[in-house]
């Protein structure tokens, strides 16, 4: 037993020494940023992988690299050595003798110079945020991208000629942009990128104009950058003159109702207000029905075209319940008025019509005092007779027509008594008609009988007219008795 245990010894020794010792992390390279540089070194390289130890050392084709820095298990840092041309290996030694290896090519082609050619936008807000696209040379993945002192975020290098990141905060003036390789390369720093304060409108004047276009505005503000463009609505203004505190141009055509003027500086900045454009207003054809009491109450329906939010008001009076149907009609209800014609008026209250619609003397008020004749003297004459209406309720301005045919001559003596004269044209039994403002009428129809004066026989004897035909009888007999006895005497002689 004891020579069983002596021989055991050494190997149960190395058992426990293994146990002892720990296992080493497995090391492994993913990346080597450059993984290549000239042949007279000075490389300064960054190693990516895993089991990283501190106290490893780095060669490159056997030769020791310089300023070794393990700054985690993950990630080296070194100068490369000088070196052959050609693919040399780069080990990675950890203390425990475990190591890693990969390709590292020294190369008589220089590395692209870096270079920083424009930047857009131009500018942007000192709060940081804008989102810039930068274009140059020499561009390495996992460059970083400073704005003066701060760094921009999200930077992504999409080629090597160009770069997108977003502008940090910053103070306002000129930043240079400074684009830096992960081989240390830093771009030059003569591009720049402007801090400066956003663009505010406070007036746009007018802030109405035709949809046709053609206004010259003048947009007060401050912030604004030479070059700065103008839209209304959308579309580009023209004639933009800019100060710094003022911008004139004018406005491109646009469709009827409220747009955003928008100014935009050079640097993408921007700032907008409200303008608008204005129809040609409305228009108004009918009102329906066209006469009512003047006690109002009646519902109404206008057409016409180009209605919108709008308004009515008849003689002056606002109406009441009044609906936009549609862009051609609206209904509403009369206001209470004066007998007679009124004003029918559309307003669009929305601001996009430049002028209200009128339809003058479009609806008429009737009073209730209903006009009647009792009485036409003389009831029969030739064209051109004076005659005088008797009767009740006429109004000032009542006009008289003989079977639609104006009278001449119109004289409201009274409430009781128009005269007129009757009108050329006319023959036989016609219809008298007066009819008041208000459009109320009085009507007697054969009210007058239109004689020939030639022909005594066209005459009517009819009806009242047979008294002037009765009155005329004993002359007619008188002329007929002179005739014979004018015979007589001549046959004696």
């Amino acid at each position: 037993m004891l020579r069983v245990l002596r021989c055991a010894g050494p190997l149960l020794a190395l058992l426990l020494l293994a146990a002892w010792v720990p296992l080493s992390a497995t090391v492994s390279i993913s990346s080597i940023v450059p993984d290549a540089g000239q042949p007279i070194g000075g490389t300064s390289i960054t190693i990516s992988g895993t089991g990283f130890q501190a106290g490893a050392t780095v060669t490159i084709g056997g030769a020791s690299a310089g300023g070794v820095v393990i700054a985690s298990a993950q990630t080296i840092t070194c100068t490369a050595p000088a070196g052959t041309l050609g693919s040399q290996p780069l080990v990675v030694t950890n203390p425990d003798t475990s190591n890693v290896s990969a390709a590292f090519i020294y190369t008589s082609t220089p590395a692209p110079t870096i270079s920083v050619g424009g930047v857009a936008p131009s500018g942007g807000s000192p709060a940081g945020g804008t989102a810039v696209s930068i274009t140059g040379t020499g561009f390495q993945a996992g460059a970083t991208v400073s704005f003066g002192a701060n760094g921009a975020t999200a930077v992504t290098v999409v080629s090597a000629t160009s770069i997108t990141c977003t502008a940090p905060p910053g103070p306002v003036g000129a930043a240079a942009v400074v684009v830096t390789n992960p081989d240390t390369q830093i771009s030059n720093a003569t591009v720049t990128f402007a801090y400066a304060p956003p663009p505010a409108i406070t007036t746009v004047a007018p802030s109405k104009g035709p949809v046709a276009g053609g206004t010259a505005l003048i947009i007060s503000g401050s912030a604004f950058q030479a070059g700065a463009t103008v839209t209304v609505g959308g579309k580009a203004a023209t004639s933009v003159v800019v100060s710094a505190t003022s911008i004139s141009c004018v406005t491109p055509s646009g469709a009827a109702g409220p747009v955003s003027v928008v100014v935009t500086n050079p640097d993408s900045q921007f700032a907008s207000r409200g303008f608008t454009y204005q129809g040609s207003g409305p228009t108004i054809g009918a009102v329906r029905p066209a006469l009512a009491p003047a006690s109002g109450g009646t519902p109404l329906t206008i057409t016409g075209t180009g209605f919108l939010a709008s308004s009515v008001t008849i003689g002056g009076a606002p109406a009441t319940s009044v609906v936009v149907v549609t862009s051609t009609s609206i209904t509403c209800v009369s206001p209470p008025g004066t007998p007679g014609a009124a004003n029918v008026v559309v307003t669009n209250n929305d601001l996009t019509s430049a002028q209200t619609g009128t339809l003058g003397n479009a609806f008429v008020y009737q009073g209730t005092d209903q006009p009647t004749i009792t009485l036409i003297s003389p009831e029969w004459g030739p064209v051109g007779t004076p005659i005088t209406i008797s009767g009740i309720n006429y109004q000032p301005g009542a006009q008289v027509s003989i079977d639609r045919v104006a009278a001449g001559n119109v004289v409201v003596v009274n409430a009781q008594t128009v005269t007129c004269v009757i009108p050329p044209g006319l023959a036989g039994a016609v219809t008298v008609t007066v009819t008041n403002p208000d459009f109320l009428s009085a009507i007697v129809v054969d009210g007058f009988n239109v004689a020939n004066p030639n022909d005594l026989s066209a005459h009517k004897c009819g009806g009242a007219h047979g008294i002037s035909t009765l009155l005329l009888a004993p002359l007619i007999a008188w002329r007929l008795l002179a005739l014979r006895a004018r015979r007589r005497r001549d046959a004696g002689s």
